[in-house]
Formats: structure tokens, C-alpha cells, sequence
């Protein structure tokens, strides 16, 4: 009864009941925790750039080369379609140290425009991203930020187009379920 497998059996056992009940109480007090915290989030369009693109388009300036190659990188193919494309300048001041907490592991941030077309009721594109993994770093500050990625729409057609620019964050506990959170939408229209 005394023997070391006997005794490594017991402590396996009692690690294997013990370790998850814990767990789970760990992951019951992040709801709790994440609804103490309060964000500050500011958000100013700089400007938008607006180009139509077509295989035959030429850029004139550094914005619209950039903008050109960022759509042929998402359209690989001989012939990208032809439609509006549009490139997002902004500032950010936003700080989300409050979320930080002992159960969070990253925050996954991301700037979101979402808009209406005729044809689509509703469209969202991403248009800046940003990982950070700890407290010191989640107070984030940017000026005239250039975005990462282009608002393209469906039906490429975005002139007039209204919408908003909206700051998500998901956070990626290390324990417990992801939690998706929002702040700061502010509403972009883009040129006619």
C-alpha cells in the first residue's frame, strides 16, 4: 500500500480531479473581471484616399502606388476586377490597460469599417491590426497611421459610401472562453 506507484497513483489522481475544478473557477472570474474594465478609445480620420482601379490605371503619386499594390497582392490573378478601392488615414489614442488583467493572455486589436452597399446590407473590412501582449504596450498611440489593408467592396462600387470606423479588440484569455469587446465607432463617409 506504501509503494511509489501507489503513492505517484494517488497524487495523479488527486492532480486530475483538483487541477481542472480549478481551472474552472479561474475561468468563472474573467467575465466578472473584463466588466470592471474601461477602455478610452479616440479615433480621427486623417484622410481617405479614393482611386478607381483598372489593369490599364497608372499611379500619379506614392498613395495611389501604394494603394495599386496592395490590390494586386489580394488579386493575385492576371486581371484584378475593376472597382473602387480605398486607403484610410488615421490617428489613434487608445488605451486598454484596464482590460489587462492575471487571465489575460494577448488582446488581438483590429479597426473595422463597416458600411452598407446597395447590393450587400452589410460590409465589414478590416483595415489595421495590431497584436499586444502585455500591459505596457496596450496603451496605443499612432499619428496620420497609414492603413494596412484596403476598403473594397463586393460590387466595387464605394463612392458615397457612409460608415463607420469601429475599434474591436478580442481577448485571448489563458483560460476560459474569447471575449470580443468594441469602443470608439466613429462614422467615415468616403468621396462621391
Amino acid at each position: 500500500m506504501f509503494s511509489f506507484y501507489n503513492r505517484g497513483s494517488t497524487f495523479l489522481n488527486f492532480l486530475c480531479t483538483v487541477l481542472p475544478v480549478l481551472l474552472l473557477l479561474l475561468a468563472c472570474t474573467s467575465p466578472l473581471l473584463l466588466n470592471r474594465a474601461d477602455p478610452t478609445v479616440k479615433i480621427n480620420v486623417r484622410n481617405v484616399h479614393m482611386k478607381r482601379y483598372s489593369s490599364s490605371s497608372t499611379p500619379s503619386n506614392k498613395k495611389e502606388s501604394t494603394m495599386f499594390k496592395l490590390y494586386r497582392y489580394h488579386y493575385p490573378y492576371r486581371y484584378p476586377p475593376k472597382g473602387d478601392i480605398a486607403l484610410i488615414d488615421f490617428d489613434i489614442n487608445a488605451d486598454l490597460t484596464s482590460v489587462f488583467n492575471w487571465n489575460v493572455k494577448e488582446l488581438f486589436v483590429y479597426l473595422v469599417y463597416e458600411f452598407q452597399t446597395p447590393k450587400q446590407d452589410f460590409n465589414q473590412v478590416v483595415v489595421w491590426d495590431d497584436i499586444i501582449l502585455n500591459k505596457q504596450d496596450a496603451h496605443i498611440k499612432g499619428k496620420n497611421v497609414e492603413s494596412e489593408y484596403l476598403v473594397t467592396a463586393f460590387d466595387n462600387n464605394l463612392r458615397g459610401v457612409q460608415g463607420n470606423l469601429t475599434l474591436y479588440w478580442d481577448i485571448i484569455p489563458n483560460t476560459g472562453l474569447l471575449f470580443q469587446k468594441s469602443k470608439g465607432s466613429l462614422t467615415v463617409p468616403l468621396q462621391k
